[in-house]
């Protein structure tokens, strides 16, 4: 997408306020009750200043808690700049995925709302991270295969190959 606005501008035809995701950087450890950050850029590919610019964070899911201000104002964008926004959080104690938006507002120009997602993983959990032989210790994100204590997330074609007993069993389709 980014061509098409820099050949507009190459050619000399004037291009409106213009601002698009430039970056995006997660600073989390996936563990439970973890806290972490998400960093987005923006950048302002038109040839106008962009005005009056807020970033509103849509409410969390699945017991994740935002520890920032939920909105971001960032007034005016100037054509070629670019605004860095981050968002702070808490995640929940247990395996939990969180979708969220960013609602772009502007007085002008042209944007497009963001959307993302975090995860959080038990680390005490054996997930399968490929297709593979219940008794492979690689076909486990733990690297060992699990036993009578384990709790298991199976997500791909897992042949159980051997006696298997464990904790508790939960599929996704592969």
């Amino acid at each position: 997408m980014n061509y098409l606005v820099d050949d507009i501008n190459l050619n000399g035809i004037a291009a409106p306020a213009y601002l698009v995701q430039d970056g995006y950087v997660l600073n989390h450890s996936h563990q439970p009750g973890s806290s972490g950050s998400f960093t987005y850029t923006f950048k302002n590919y038109g040839t106008n200043a962009i005005n009056n610019v807020s970033f509103k964070l849509s409410p969390p899911t699945k017991g994740y808690q935002f520890t920032s201000a939920d909105s971001i104002y960032a007034g005016t964008i100037l054509a070629g700049a670019s605004k860095q926004i981050t968002f702070s959080f808490t995640s929940p104690l247990s395996d939990s995925l969180c979708r969220y938006t960013i609602d772009i507002k502007a007085s002008n120009g042209s944007f497009i709302d963001v959307t993302g997602s975090l995860y959080v993983n038990d680390p005490t959990r054996n997930y399968s991270v490929k297709n593979g032989n219940w008794s492979d210790a690689n076909t486990w994100s733990t690297k060992a295969v699990p036993n009578s204590a384990s709790k298991v997330m199976v997500s791909h074609t897992v042949t159980v190959d051997v006696d298997a007993t464990c904790k508790s069993v939960n599929s996704i389709n592969p």
